[in-house]
């Protein structure tokens, strides 16, 4: 059923589009159109990666809301009449989908068994899971592991308190005499257990060999991963001005 409201989703927000600069309502409606037909095509391809409970909550109060305001003009109006009964559709199929509790491909199954040490050896807590990533803290700070992106390594080190200066992995790297990228490489994709298996096996000998000091948020550990941050982000940008020309990177790139 909801292969068809796909395509009559993206008619009418195609049909809407025009319009919506000039019209809450039509920008509202265009929005929920564009929004459901998004999340129908999500739940066609059931890739693992959507967390469907927690998007279905915001979806069901979206739902809600344009009830609410728009009353009237649902009723009378069959373009967005047309809208909500396909929305209701998908967010009904929404609700019948659970998370796997080993995450995608088993990341978190493959997070608990391969950073055991972490609660083990340093005294973290595993506080919270997600499809793809996981968090563990300490009362001092915070080790966040997720899957790598094209963009960098999706990793990150933090004292709690001071939670807005996160660390990458390659910090840690090139705070260890390394200057390496942990990025996906273009074009490459993470599609089988193993796969997973072999990032996260990565991801835990870099912490092992050189995140000791800092998990452990011995003395200066954190002062000194700042300072190889900096000096790797200027260098980033520095490689940047020399191959582009100045003001081409904001250092968004580096990691």
């Amino acid at each position: 059923m909801i292969i068809r409201d796909v395509e009559a989703l993206r008619t009418l927000a195609a049909k809407l589009e025009p319009g919506r600069k000039d019209s809450a309502i039509v920008n509202d409606m265009f929005e929920a159109a564009d929004g459901w037909r998004d999340l129908a095509e999500r739940l066609i391809r059931n890739t693992g990666r959507t967390d469907f409970p927690g998007r279905m909550q915001q979806e069901v109060e979206l739902f809600a809301r344009l009830q609410a305001f728009y009353r009237e003009a649902l009723l009378t109006n069959p373009d967005y009449s047309s809208i909500m009964q396909a929305g209701e559709r998908v967010i009904a199929e929404g609700k019948k989908r659970r998370l796997d509790p080993d995450g995608y491909l088993g990341s978190l199954k493959i997070i608990r068994q391969t950073f055991a040490f972490l609660e083990s050896g340093f005294g973290l807590t595993l506080v919270r899971e997600l499809l793809t990533e996981a968090e563990y803290e300490s009362g001092r700070i915070s080790v966040r592991l997720d899957l790598p992106t094209e963009y960098d390594s999706s990793c990150q080190l933090k004292q709690l308190s001071d939670p807005a200066r996160a660390f990458a992995l390659e910090d840690l790297l090139f705070m260890g005499g390394r200057s390496v990228s942990l990025a996906l490489p273009q074009g490459q994709e993470i599609t089988t257990e193993a796969d997973v298996q072999a990032w996260f096996t990565t991801v835990a000998d870099v912490l092992r060999q050189y995140g000791s000091d800092v998990i452990a948020d011995r003395p200066g550990a954190f002062d000194r991963l700042g300072e190889a941050a900096a000096e790797r982000e200027r260098l980033y940008i520095e490689e940047c001005e020399r191959l582009y020309g100045a003001g081409t990177s904001n250092g968004s790139g580096a990691g």
